[in-house]
C-alpha cells in the first residue's frame, strides 16, 4: 500500500454439489460505489480465486474509505445461485520499534472499554444505531479504539466501527481452570 495500491485475492469454497455452478463472479466497489474490479472464473476441485490489484483510498482512522465486494455463484443459465456480500478497508500496519503506525504515520491508541453492559438488557444486545451514536460520541470526544472486553460483538458491530472509521480490539472471553 506504500503507493496507495493495492492487492486483492478472495477465494471461494464450495461445499456440496458443485456440479450445479457454472460460474462465480466477482464484482468490487469502491468507495463512491463505482466499480473498480470485476471478473469471474470456474470452480477448481470446489474452489475459485480471484485476484484484483489497483489504486485504492486507504481507510484510516476518522476517513473511513469501504470497499464492498460481492461474490455471485451462477448456474449455465446464468440464474443466481447464491451470494455473499462483504465491506473491507485497505490500511497497513506496521511498527517502528515501540511505535504503531497505521499507514505509515505514528497512531496513538486512545480507546475505551465496553462490557456490552445496555441496560435494561441483562445480556450484550445494543441496538444498532445506538451503538452507532455511542461509537460517534466517543470519537467526538478524541478516543480512535473501542475494546469489546470480555464478550464476542456481533459482525453487524465490527462492521458499524468500519464504518465510523474507528479501530477494534476484540478481548476473547475465556477463564483458564487451574
Amino acid at each position: 500500500l506504500d503507493d496507495g495500491t493495492a492487492n486483492l485475492r478472495a477465494s471461494v469454497t464450495v461445499l456440496g454439489d458443485i456440479d450445479v455452478i457454472d460460474t462465480v463472479r466477482f464484482r468490487l466497489l469502491g468507495p463512491s460505489g463505482r466499480q473498480v474490479g470485476s471478473g469471474s472464473g470456474r470452480l477448481d476441485s470446489g474452489e475459485a480465486v480471484w485476484q484484483w490489484t489497483g489504486k485504492v483510498k486507504r481507510w484510516d482512522v476518522g476517513q473511513p474509505h469501504l470497499y464492498h465486494l460481492r461474490i455471485e455463484l451462477r448456474n449455465k443459465q446464468g440464474g443466481l445461485l447464491d451470494s455473499a456480500e462483504t465491506s473491507l478497508g485497505f490500511r497497513k500496519v506496521t511498527t517502528d520499534g515501540p511505535k504503531i503506525l497505521l499507514n505509515g504515520k505514528d497512531l496513538v491508541v486512545r480507546g475505551f472499554l465496553t462490557w456490552g453492559y445496555y441496560p435494561p438488557h441483562l445480556a450484550p444486545a445494543p441496538d444498532p444505531e445506538r451503538f452507532r451514536g455511542q461509537l460517534r460520541y466517543f470519537r467526538d470526544c478524541g478516543y480512535n479504539l473501542i475494546k469489546f472486553c470480555l464478550w464476542l460483538p456481533p459482525q453487524e458491530l465490527l462492521d458499524i466501527v468500519d464504518e465510523e472509521g474507528m479501530l477494534a480490539w476484540v478481548e476473547y472471553p475465556t477463564w483458564h481452570p487451574k
